[in-house]
């Protein structure tokens, strides 16, 4: 059920685009998504060593930090390029007239595939301790509806390169009362046996549920300079 005009959410998410990495723009966007930010330091104690005590003498020490945060929700229509954009290939632009865009996002299997990036905001009522997290993609995800055909789940890994504390979401952009989700009943397959062909043969009263699950191989580029 959507949900109706007057209810607000205690916590959510907002993305905005990035044009360039490393640098956080405002978010735009409202996610219908679920899950907190996670900002590790990665405090690391000095257990084993010999300091004549049984209590800790020597101070920890921090690594690098991890800005990670998993997320799950109901799909919707307006969060699919977002997630493709992350998951699967950056830089595509819609075509088509009109508001009837049309995404393809192609993986690359020769090369690196370059990722979309995006600011990502995580906040509840009190906006003041809000969390950013620059250049967020997804290291993971999964696409997928059940037996009730109702509509489909999205849950992700995100993986952001920085995370700043106390940084408050963009007031002004809120989440719609009527979000238009994609249904498992309204899901059709199509297996056609050439590129050129995708889209025309129809595969009818055949799928009962159906999942899919994207895995990206990151390196984080820690350099020690």
């Amino acid at each position: 059920m959507a949900i109706q005009a007057g209810t607000k959410r205690l916590r959510g998410w907002w993305f905005g685009d990035e044009t360039v990495h490393g640098t956080p723009v405002a978010g735009t966007e409202r996610k219908g998504w679920s899950g907190p930010m996670v900002i590790e330091p990665n405090w690391t104690d000095q257990d084993d060593i010999d300091v004549g005590s049984i209590d800790t003498q020597q101070p920890p020490f921090r690594t690098q930090t991890d800005v990670t945060a998993e997320v799950s929700g109901a799909l919707a229509f307006n969060d699919i390029p977002g997630i493709l954009d992350m998951g699967i290939r950056g830089g595509v632009t819609g075509v088509g007239g009109g508001t009837a865009k049309t995404w393809t996002h192609t993986a690359l299997s020769l090369t690196a595939t370059t990722l979309g990036t995006q600011t990502g905001y995580w906040a509840d009522e009190v906006v003041a301790d809000g969390m950013r997290g620059t250049s967020g993609i997804l290291e993971s995800f999964e696409l997928g509806f059940d037996e009730s055909l109702g509509p489909w789940q999205f849950s992700g890994s995100l993986r952001f390169a920085a995370g700043d504390a106390h940084v408050s979401p963009p007031a002004s952009v809120l989440m719609g009362s009527n979000v238009a989700l994609v249904f498992g009943a309204d899901t059709a397959l199509y297996i056609d046996d050439t590129a050129a062909g995708i889209g025309v043969t129809q595969i009818s009263d055949a799928v009962h549920r159906a999942s899919v699950r994207v895995e990206n191989t990151i390196d984080q580029k820690r350099y020690a300079n």
